[in-house]
């Protein structure tokens, strides 16, 4: 294992922690490479508030110079997305679906390249948990961070948010477009286990969280996600 490698996987081992993030983009920079300005202004990035309009300038520095770094990279540092995952999306590979396997149809998956960072809408009145709400009665909606997986479908349905990867709580999960709700898989749920049956967890998405014997649980959005004065109906621009 090279230095590149092992400074790599020392930030995928503790996503959270600056100063690997830090350690790493040191190394890059003094050779030169442009993931090091990447991380750097990640990391100030990340110590602003979601929704400062501070970050406005950083933000469009990064869409800058993702277009100069390799796909397979920004998944695994920007993303956030597990390896297997971003394993099975730089091979080519498609869900092995037929029309009548799911609810949605046969589902398409994006391609590397095309994911990218979003927040979610999540509506929080109606829910069973939402007196538990820190912000009630005032607050009704969330922005929560995800990764769409999904191209489409033959089901008829929206797509977006069939499959959803979660940086945060690090989970798959499915957004459910109608409703504003967000169902979340278990924490032990791989990526293997979704591509071995995946109408199984996409179907889940039509299920009834938290009941007994259902394979989801809400997400419950505060206080690791912002939220606003308004609602929202559609993912906004991270």
């Amino acid at each position: 294992m090279n230095d590149d490698q092992a400074l790599l996987r020392a930030v995928l081992a503790d996503p959270d922690n600056v100063g690997a993030r830090l350690v790493y983009a040191d190394w890059l920079e003094e050779r030169g490479d442009s993931r090091g300005e990447f991380l750097r202004i990640s990391a100030a990035l990340a110590a602003l508030p979601a929704l400062d309009k501070r970050g406005d300038s950083l933000k469009a520095r990064l869409q800058e110079l993702r277009q100069t770094i390799d796909p397979k990279w920004l998944a695994l540092i920007d993303l956030r997305l597990p390896e297997s995952l971003v394993a099975f999306l730089a091979a080519g590979k498609q869900l092995e679906m037929d029309d009548g396997d799911s609810e949605a149809g046969a589902v398409t998956l994006l391609p590397l390249s095309a994911l990218k960072l979003e927040r979610f809408p999540v509506e929080t009145s109606g829910r069973d948990y939402f007196q538990q709400d820190p912000h009630y009665p005032m607050v009704h909606s969330y922005l929560v961070l995800g990764v769409n997986l999904v191209a489409g479908c033959t089901g008829g349905y929206e797509h977006v948010g069939l499959l959803l990867w979660l940086p945060v709580e690090r989970r798959f999960g499915v957004w459910d477009s109608e409703h504003c709700t967000i169902a979340m898989f278990g924490p032990d749920v791989t990526w293997a286990q979704i591509a071995a049956d995946p109408g199984h967890y996409i179907d889940a998405g039509w299920g009834n969280p938290g009941s007994p014997g259902d394979i989801t649980t809400w997400l419950v959005p505060w206080p690791a996600h912002p939220y606003g004065e308004h609602q929202v109906y559609d993912p906004q621009p991270a």
